[in-house]
């Protein structure tokens, strides 16, 4: 794994953590974020956060559509440039 993507994995890990108030250990980066138990308000707040982090714009429904940690970060850091705020 790049670093890129170990940096950017161990940060959602932490994200997650602080929503459900759970240890980053217990955190399956292969894991479903609805069976995390992550809602989709929890998905807005990881964009969001996201987005202020790397300076993009991705829409909410990216989560869903990629929805695993492991499969966010590699769609995130394959078109974070595409994504760059204006």
């Amino acid at each position: 794994m790049s670093d890129q993507k170990q940096e950017l994995t161990s940060w959602i890990v932490s994200q997650v953590s602080q929503l459900l108030m759970i240890s980053e250990e217990d955190i399956s980066t292969q894991a479903n974020f609805f069976e995390l138990g992550l809602d989709s308000q929890d998905h807005m707040a990881i964009i969001a956060d996201l987005n202020e982090k790397l300076g993009t714009q991705f829409k909410t429904k990216v989560v869903d559509e990629h929805g695993t940690i492991e499969k966010l970060v590699a769609y995130v850091v394959e078109n974070a440039n595409e994504a760059q705020a204006v």
